[in-house]
């Protein structure tokens, strides 16, 4: 490899990994999308019995740590603003606080801007899918 391809190898890694590339969000609620069998219950009502949101069939590094898990996030965010953009297939979601997200967790903004759009759509990496799956909350009804 030629030292001008190395430079702008090197180049393009920085800027991939700047903070303008790469937004985290630390604050504000974080949501996972779920689809439940049966009819819907009230908006905002917990779903019964119990149900959570899982992150077992997503990606994984070689460390069983998740890699790209798709949430919905927003800074400073509460459900109400977080929450457009989730796909209409999911009936109901999870809930966490990004302060409460486990450790190692890294929650970066990566909003879709293809048709769909999400602007709130984001990244939630790092964290063990056995912890994640006990941070959110139990199943609420869209």
């Amino acid at each position: 490899m030629t030292f001008r391809r190395l430079a702008t190898l090197a180049a393009l890694t920085a800027l991939a990994a700047s903070p303008a590339a790469a937004e985290a969000v630390t604050t504000g609620v974080v949501l996972r999308g779920i689809t439940l069998p049966g009819p819907a219950g009230a908006s905002g009502a917990a779903v019964h019995p119990g149900k959570t949101c899982s992150f077992s069939g997503d990606p994984r590094d070689g460390e069983g740590r998740l890699t790209g898990s798709s949430v919905q996030c927003r800074k400073d965010g509460n459900v109400d603003n977080t929450i457009g953009g989730m796909p209409l297939r999911f009936n109901a979601y999870c809930k966490v606080n990004a302060g409460d997200l486990p450790r190692n967790s890294r929650l970066i903004r990566d909003p879709i801007t293809r048709p769909p759009r999400n602007a709130n759509h984001c990244d939630l990496s790092g964290a063990k899918a056995k912890d994640a799956n006990g941070a959110f909350g139990g199943a609420i009804w869209r």
